[in-house]
């Protein structure tokens, strides 16, 4: 059952070993798509939030994040700390479910000067994959 939540969850990369650091992480909040997907094909808007279209893809790289949770099309997970590195990584440790089961993991992100977030496979890469932000 851990395998369904560590599937949903690091089909965005999210799953990665390392420690959190110390630092006060960045505000990370709003939609966000990955390549090659659009923001209206994912999400829709309502009163100024975002949610998942229906049916959802879960194959699809989009997360939304709001306040204390981060979700994917098919996990949920609540974010239970955020910190920053002095090279600008966020960590996000997470606590993510989906219909089968729970798991702890943790994902790793680098604000962009174009206000994309760039995913990274650990908090020592310097290249990963880039998600455009479609709403606050």
């Amino acid at each position: 059952m851990k395998m369904m939540v560590t599937a949903a969850v690091a089909a965005l990369g999210f799953l990665a070993p390392a420690a959190a650091f110390a630092q006060k992480a960045p505000a990370i909040s709003g939609a966000y798509v990955g390549p090659g997907q659009g923001c209206e094909e994912v999400f829709v808007f309502r009163k100024g939030k975002a949610s998942f279209k229906e049916p959802r893809n879960a194959f699809g790289s989009a997360f939304l994040v709001q306040g204390g949770s981060l979700r994917t099309a098919m996990a949920s997970c609540r974010i239970g700390r955020r910190s920053s590195d002095p090279n600008g990584v966020t960590t996000l440790d997470l606590n993510c479910t989906n219909t089968m089961s729970s798991s702890g993991m943790k994902a790793y992100f680098r604000a962009r000067e174009d206000g994309s977030l760039m995913r990274l496979s650990g908090p020592n890469e310097t290249s990963g994959d880039s998600y455009h932000q479609c709403a606050p």
